[in-house]
Parts: C-alpha cells; sequence; structure tokens
C-alpha cells in the first residue's frame, strides 16, 4: 500500500513537471516572439521616420519660396554674377602641366576659374551672413539675403570639388615660396574634406539646430584655408598685378565679415535688451510680449527679428515675425512650441527675464505702397503673424479696398488670435476668409475663385506660412493672372529629409539626465 501511493506520488510529481517545462517553453516561445515582434514594430517605426515622406526629400531651391528670384533693381545678384564670372577672363588660356615623365600641356583655364568661383562664391556667404541691413535693399531682404547665402554655399562646394578633380600643375607666376605652396596645397585638401562634412551635416536635417550652428561656424577657418591656397598657389598673373589684387580684396573682405559676424555679432553687439511683460501659452503655441529695458527698436509692418535668451538651449538667435505694429511700445509674439527652440522657450522663459533683440529685418510688406492697390494675405498656421502687424496698423489708417486675408488652418481651436482678426473683419478692416482642413479641405485656388472672379491681376499678394500650403496657393494665384508673389520665408536654416530633430533632442536631454543622475549617485 505504500509503495503504491509513493509510485502515484513520484507519478504525480513527474506529470508536474513535465508541464512546468511545457509551460516554461511556452512562454519562453511566447517571449522571444513578442521581443521580436517588438523589435521590429520599434525598427519599422524608426525607418519610417528616416525615411519621411516625398516632400521631405524635395530639395528646397524647388520650392516658389526658396528659388532665387531676380527682380530689377536688387542689384545684389547682378553684383554676385559679375564676381562670379570675372575668372572666366582672369583665368582665361591659362595653361597646366600633367605627368610625372612625360609631361604634356593642357588647357587648365576650367579648371582655375571652377576655383575662382569657388572662393568668392564663399566670399559671399560670409558677407550675406553678417546680417548687416545696409545689404538688405540689395537683395529685397534679410531672408532672400539667407536665401542666396545658401546657394552662394552650395556653389562654393560644387567649385572646389569641380577645380580638385580639374586642376594639375600650372605654369605661371609663384604666389610665394614653394615651401608655402605646397603648405597651401595641403591647407586646401583639409579644407575640401571639411566642407564636404559641413556640407552633409547642413543637409541632414535631423540635427537639432543649435547643434548644427556650432558645426557651421568652422565653415569660416576652412574658407581661410582656401584662401591661404589661393594666395600662395601659382596662378597666370601675380598677386601684386590687377587681377591678383583684386581677388585679394575680395579675400580680405570675406574674411573680415567672417570675423565680424563671429566676434562682433554673436559675442559683443547681441541685441538690445528686452523684458518678458506676459506669457500666455496654448497647446501648439505661446504669445510672448517683451518690453524695452532701453531704447526701443523701429521698424515697419511685418518685419521680423532675432530672439535669444542666456539660459542653456536658448542662447542661439531665431528669427520671429513681429505681431505688433512699430508704433506699440511693446513687441508682441506667437511661437510655436512643436520646435525645440520654441519648446524650451515656454518651458523655461519666465515673466521678468531678459531676452536680446536684434533688427528689425525684412522687405516684404502686407501692405502695397500704392494705398489703392488691393491686398492679398494668404497665411497658414502661425505665419499669420505678419498679417497681425498689419491688422493692427489698420486699426489707425485704414485702406480701401480693404485687404482680404485668407486663413488656412486644421480647425478655429488651432487659429491664433481668430477673435482680433473677426474684430478686425465685423469693423470692415478686412475681409476675412477661414479655411478649416478638416471641414473645408486644403486650401486652393477655388477659394480665390469665390472672392476674385475676375482673377488677381495687379493684385499684391503675399504668403506667409508652410512650405506645402506655399507651393499649392503660389501655382493656384499665377495661374489666375498674378504677377509677382511676395513670400516672406526666413528659414535660415534648409535640407532634405524629415525634420528630426524634435526626437533628437528629447533623445539628448534624456540621455543627458540619466548620466546625471549616475553621477549624483
Amino acid at each position: 500500500m505504500v509503495l503504491n501511493v509513493s509510485l502515484k506520488e513520484r507519478d504525480d510529481t513527474d506529470r508536474l513537471a513535465t508541464e512546468h517545462r511545457t509551460t516554461s517553453s511556452r512562454n519562453q516561445r511566447f517571449d522571444y516572439f513578442y521581443c521580436v515582434s517588438s523589435a521590429r514594430t520599434v525598427v519599422d517605426r524608426v525607418v519610417r521616420a528616416l525615411v519621411g515622406s516625398r516632400a521631405d526629400w524635395r530639395p528646397p531651391g524647388l520650392l516658389p519660396a526658396g528659388r532665387p528670384r531676380f527682380e530689377f533693381p536688387h542689384l545684389g545678384v547682378v553684383i554676385i554674377v559679375i564676381t562670379l564670372m570675372t575668372g572666366w577672363w582672369a583665368f582665361a588660356d591659362s595653361v597646366g602641366v600633367r605627368g610625372r615623365h612625360v609631361q604634356e600641356t593642357y588647357d587648365a583655364s576650367t579648371a582655375l576659374f571652377a576655383g575662382s568661383v569657388g572662393i568668392v562664391a564663399m566670399t559671399w556667404t560670409h558677407i550675406l551672413a553678417t546680417r548687416i541691413r545696409f545689404l538688405e535693399p540689395f537683395f529685397g531682404g534679410l531672408d532672400r539675403a539667407y536665401r542666396w547665402h545658401r546657394w552662394m554655399g552650395g556653389i562654393g562646394i560644387a567649385g572646389t570639388f569641380l577645380h580638385g578633380q580639374l586642376v594639375g600643375r600650372i605654369k605661371g607666376i609663384p604666389g610665394a615660396s614653394k615651401f608655402l605652396a605646397d603648405t597651401g596645397v595641403g591647407a586646401a585638401n583639409i579644407s575640401e574634406v571639411v566642407l564636404y562634412i559641413l556640407l552633409g551635416i547642413s543637409l541632414a536635417r535631423w540635427i537639432p539646430y543649435r547643434w548644427w550652428r556650432l558645426t557651421h561656424k568652422l565653415m569660416f577657418p576652412a574658407y581661410v584655408l582656401a584662401c591661404f591656397h589661393f594666395y600662395t598657389a601659382e596662378k597666370p598673373f601675380g598677386n601684386g598685378e590687377p587681377w591678383g589684387r583684386w581677388y585679394s580684396t575680395l579675400m580680405i573682405i570675406g574674411i573680415t565679415a567672417g570675423v565680424y559676424r563671429l566676434l562682433w555679432r554673436d559675442l559683443i553687439r547681441r541685441g538690445r535688451p528686452y523684458r518678458v511683460a506676459r506669457l500666455r501659452r496654448s497647446e501648439r503655441t505661446v504669445e510672448v510680449v517683451l518690453e524695452p529695458v532701453g531704447p526701443q527698436l523701429r521698424g515697419k509692418v511685418g518685419q521680423f527679428v532675432f530672439l535669444r535668451v542666456d539660459v542653456k538651449g536658448l542662447g542661439e538667435p531665431h528669427p520671429y515675425t513681429i505681431a505688433s505694429t512699430p508704433e506699440e511700445r511693446e513687441m508682441r509674439f506667437f511661437i510655436r512650441t512643436d520646435g525645440d527652440w520654441g519648446r524650451r522657450l515656454s518651458e523655461q522663459v519666465a515673466v521678468g527675464d531678459i531676452v536680446m533683440v536684434e533688427g528689425p529685418y525684412g522687405g516684404t510688406s502686407p501692405l502695397p505702397a500704392r494705398t489703392t492697390r488691393q491686398a492679398v494675405w494668404i497665411a497658414g498656421g502661425v505665419g499669420i503673424t505678419p498679417f497681425l502687424s498689419a491688422v493692427a496698423h489698420l486699426r489707425t489708417a485704414p485702406r480701401e479696398p480693404k485687404p482680404v486675408l485668407f486663413y488656412a488652418v486644421l480647425d478655429e481651436s488651432t487659429a491664433i488670435a481668430l477673435d482680433e482678426l473677426r474684430d478686425a473683419h465685423e469693423a470692415g478692416l478686412i475681409d476675412l476668409h477661414i479655411i478649416e482642413e478638416r471641414r473645408d479641405g486644403r486650401m486652393s485656388g477655388d477659394d480665390f475663385d469665390r472672392a476674385f472672379p475676375k482673377g488677381l491681376r495687379g493684385c499684391h499678394i503675399m504668403f506667409c506660412g508652410p512650405h506645402g500650403l506655399i507651393r499649392a496657393t503660389a501655382r493656384a494665384a499665377k495661374a489666375r493672372g498674378a504677377r509677382r508673389l511676395n513670400i516672406e520665408e526666413f528659414d535660415i536654416r534648409s535640407g532634405i529629409g524629415p525634420d528630426l530633430t524634435h526626437d533628437v533632442e528629447e533623445l539628448i536631454d534624456a540621455t543627458s539626465a540619466a548620466l546625471a543622475a549616475r553621477r549624483s549617485r
């Protein structure tokens, strides 16, 4: 009897052990497949984020707002083209030598012309980066000047690349001793590699702005090395001859502009101090009202300024359009909080903090110079800010015909200062059209047709908003007779690919917090 009980207990034990092993095996397989599935989901999300949409990979230069555009009398464009083309005559009929044992001559004019284009284009990038207001009228505003700054950077790197691929030894006048010339060649090789790396960093939109801006400053030492090579290299003319003095003068101007920007603009003259008077936060934006500590800045309707705060993560200047009028003592801004800088501003800045304001800049006004001309405004999201300034100005100086404002928003809950706009509409100052994407769909040419059955010929049209809205409505406006499109776009940094700066910023902040917590243990 005892033996039978023992055998039964042993069988039960063996059965339970077998069931436990089976259950454990199933759980392990479940955990394995769950982990694999989770990993695949994470990888899929990361890949989708990195790939983005087709619009993310569209080069910014192909946008109506991003393409350089010649408009007389914007003489700055003419001056740029002339200075770039001088190398065509300076290096005409240049001769080079190739081969170590059996040498043969070749036409070196194209290679040297490409190198001169690289130097002159990089010179212009540093001149246009100074933000000297004297230059604005020559380009139609600082936003357009920065557009040409980006294009000159790309042309400069392209010229440098072609020069490096085509050039060999030159028959000409030594620019310096052989030792300095060889040193200059080595410096140029370093400069070329640095420029390629910085170009890749500039195009990658997932790098946060504050980190990109620090790396972007390395363009200046790379430019100085390229200038050293140009001055010391053998050329068809000497440095003391007219063409030599011409290029030496350009390089001196470029180096001076770089020093001015890095030292004077970034370190010494950082703008005028303003104090935060009021803050009002909403879901996607923060309204900031600043009052001057000393003399206030004077400007025009629809201009923008650069803001910077001496707080970690807010030290680099960012451009924002002024939503108040030049006559008002206080400055008012609406800043989106979905970007890394705007989010930090909303979280870290409080009433009473000091904000440095630089400017104002901008050559595009919502109000035409001829008061009898019809003004048509197209705004999207936070792009309403220049028109808020114009609406406030109309309260003291109304116009006839009254401006027509098309305001495209996701829905009315996301609209900025909607009560003010409706008050202006009821007062007869503007004709307001709200286009809610969730209700009405995206803004199209049909919205223009309903308000302007005869077309848009002769109208003063201004756009401010997301690229997609500008691209679609600009085409529709041109199809309805619009000739000149005034587009405010002060996007200092441009690139291709999805914008992941917010995600990278969160990753950097989380990593920094984890490291700080580990050190404090």
